[in-house]
């Protein structure tokens, strides 16, 4: 029995070495293109510079984990409180550019991630699928909630955001279940579409998408625009980051294709990127665009009208960390002015970079996730969900309108600059705090 013992015993002291030797060897390739810092380091102040005229102040504090955020019918800034399992409602009754009152209008969601408000319903993205929240009476609490959608794949991309068609359908962006492989459930990697609000006759509205984390719809042509993240483990600049038009029944790559053009080493090959849609901006890769918005309100100056503001999330693992702020897009119309791609080390001949060193205000630096537009006494809305407390920042035009921004997460090196620079063609303006 002792010699038995002493077997076991000498065994697992031997195993449990080898084994960690052997994980180690299994992950070091991938620690080497990661930059753990921009993980776990603690939150940073940063300086945040805004254009001439603009104003930034603090609006809100202590969220736990914000996601998508919308303007609701009372004025008030609805957030998806994930960390905390709910919907909280943001008022500024007094209209001074400062929520005096914090309250819930649903708890007990399963991380909810995103909400979009249509005829009188709130539509709620959580992992596994879609709820619906109303609150008839008006009192601020949603005292009726259906569970529309709970069949959703769960685990790796676990973000499900929610938008509606200008005809009513209603969309659902669901992301990978990992990096880059073959997905066996058919709704992985996809934006899928239903015939309305009740989400019947469910069906794939276009394949190949990594992980669209934003959809918004253009104001003007009724087109649904997207952000996607591309894999990771290529190394710092590929495959970039991207922006779509997203079309029905078109395939958008993945897992075989990156923007169109680029085969994939591991599951692509000759002729892989055939009939594949391309993107109509290519952008900095793991810069993780997230939420975007077309800017529709009256309190920025003329020229920001109609044009496209991107959140970017940042990078987790790029040598040199990228992201972490928010890009205006100038637009033509409907379309970027000219051929596009935005990237580190390129020409800034182009445009206008707001970066570090403003001496007018200082406020935490995070990671954002989301923008909103056109609301009532508020223009553009940022969350920024991560390791911290979260700040709601208000940026106020020329004029006193101002946007509401939440902020968490990680902090950026000291003395960091604009990383995301236009080639030619549209200017583009990088508010790196926001």
């Amino acid at each position: 029995m002792k010699i038995t013992r002493f077997r076991i015993r000498y065994a697992v002291m031997i195993a449990v070495p080898l084994g960690v030797l052997f994980a180690w060897f299994l992950v070091y390739p991938y620690l080497e293109q990661t930059n753990v810092s921009t993980i776990v380091s603690p939150p940073g102040v940063s300086t945040i510079q805004v254009p001439p005229g603009f104003q930034v102040e603090l609006f809100a504090t202590g969220l736990n984990g914000p996601r998508f955020i919308n303007f609701g019918p009372d004025g008030s800034l609805y957030v998806a409180e994930r960390g905390a399992n709910r919907i909280v409602a943001l008022a500024d009754r007094d209209h001074d550019g400062s929520s005096d009152l914090q309250s819930v209008f649903a708890d007990e969601l399963p991380r909810p991630h995103s909400l979009a408000y249509h005829k009188e319903n709130w539509y709620v993205g959580v992992p596994d699928g879609v709820i619906r929240l109303t609150d008839a009476d008006g009192n601020g609490v949603a005292e009726k909630r259906q569970v529309l959608i709970d069949d959703y794949p769960t685990g790796g991309h676990s973000t499900r955001t929610v938008e509606f068609l200008p005809d009513g359908r209603m969309v659902v962006s669901i992301g990978s279940s990992c990096n880059v492989c073959d997905e066996k459930d058919p709704r992985r990697a996809t934006v899928m579409v239903y015939d309305g609000p009740r989400a019947t006759g469910e069906r794939v509205f276009a394949r190949g998408l990594r992980n669209a984390v934003g959809l918004a719809v253009h104001p003007a042509t009724g087109e649904l625009w997207a952000t996607n993240n591309g894999r990771d483990m290529l190394g710092d600049d590929l495959p970039p980051e991207a922006l779509y038009i997203v079309r029905d029944g078109l395939d958008y790559g993945w897992p075989r294709c990156h923007n169109a053009t680029i085969e994939d080493p591991d599951f692509g090959g000759p002729g892989s990127c055939v009939n594949v849609a391309a993107p109509i901006v290519n952008m900095q890769a793991h810069s993780a665009p997230l939420g975007l918005v077309f800017y529709t309100g009256k309190t920025f100056p003329e020229e920001y009208r109609g044009d496209l503001f991107i959140a970017f999330h940042g990078s987790w693992n790029r040598s040199v960390p990228t992201g972490y702020k928010i890009v205006r897009l100038q637009l033509d119309g409907s379309r970027p002015a000219s051929v596009i791609y935005i990237g580190d080390g390129m020409s800034a001949a182009h445009l206008t970079i707001y970066a570090h060193g403003s001496p007018t205000m200082t406020v935490p630096l995070r990671r954002a996730v989301h923008v909103l537009g056109s609301a009532p006494d508020a223009d553009i809305c940022v969350p920024f969900p991560g390791l911290a407390p979260v700040h709601v920042l208000l940026v106020r035009g020329p004029d006193g309108g101002y946007r509401a921004v939440d902020q968490t997460g990680d902090d950026a090196e000291e003395g960091e600059t604009a990383s995301l620079v236009l080639s030619a063609g549209a200017p583009v303006e990088v508010w790196p705090g926001l």
